[in-house]
């Protein structure tokens, strides 16, 4: 399944560490049954998002907890289903 992550960072004072964490999430080997298919710096109400696939809810809990133990971001987390299979 699809899920898109939406980041909010805490803190302006975060914002210097923003762009190297998405690239680090971006490249770094994600959990068993986890693809990052993109992560994206926004312009706007958030500041960043994180397109992946994930096997279960459960490991998409793993993953989003591996990007929150860094303490720097906020998220909003929605499953995501291709227009074609509705």
């Amino acid at each position: 399944m699809l899920f898109v992550a939406l980041l909010r960072l805490y803190t302006s004072s975060a914002a210097r560490d923003h762009v190297p964490m998405l690239k680090r999430i971006a490249s770094v080997e994600p959990p068993e049954g986890v693809r990052v298919v993109g992560a994206f710096c926004l312009l706007g109400s958030y500041d960043g998002l994180i397109l992946f696939d994930a096997k279960d809810m459960a490991s998409a809990r793993e993953f989003l907890n591996r990007i929150l133990a860094r303490g720097i971001y906020r998220v909003d987390i929605m499953g995501a289903i291709p227009v074609g299979e509705l």
